[in-house]
């Protein structure tokens, strides 16, 4: 009769070992997981900073080309020989802007 019950106890242990194993390795699984998620969202963060920026370079330099096309475009429109049929020392240099 002990020995059933010490089968008992010993089974009942073995089961209790593995619950509490299996619910701390879960606990690990979540920390690694944690720390992952935590990792990768840094680095989306990071990379979105980097687009921005490069979105802000790009619109910049949009907008410095947009000047630069009407000041040529304006000065263009000013030159006082653009009906003649040749074009005048003014109008060379303008065109050799672009």
């Amino acid at each position: 009769m002990l020995r059933q019950w010490l089968l008992i106890i010993g089974l009942i242990c073995v089961i209790i070992s593995g619950i509490v194993g299996y619910q701390m390795g879960v606990k690990l699984e979540a920390g690694r997981y944690a720390v992952a998620l935590a990792k990768a969202q840094k680095d989306a963060f990071r990379a979105a900073e980097i687009a921005s920026a490069s979105e802000e370079k790009r619109l910049a330099a949009q907008a410095e080309y947009e000047q630069a096309v009407m000041r040529l475009e304006d000065e263009a429109n000013a030159d006082k020989d653009a009906s003649r049929i040749c074009l005048g020392a003014d109008s060379v240099m303008r065109l050799n802007k672009r």
